[in-house]
């Protein structure tokens, strides 16, 4: 991703999730800022499928635009 590329969280919201084997995890539900770490980048993602939640770090996600998901 370039560095002037700007990606708004609507965006994001409702992109699968995949982990590195290719397992779904679920989708993007929400986004989160943490002030002490940069407060104008998302810090976290909310991912949600089903009955399990996680919050996952933005140093944690790679991103596949042509695919349309994030693993």
């Amino acid at each position: 991703m370039a560095a002037d590329t700007i990606l708004f969280c609507t965006e994001l919201v409702g992109l699968r999730v995949y982990d590195t084997r290719g397992r779904k995890i679920g989708r993007v539900r929400d986004a989160a800022l943490v002030p002490l770490i940069d407060a104008t980048r998302i810090d976290r993602f909310l991912v949600g499928g089903g009955w399990a939640w996680l919050s996952i770090r933005y140093d944690q996600v790679r991103f596949h635009f042509t695919e349309r998901h994030l693993s």
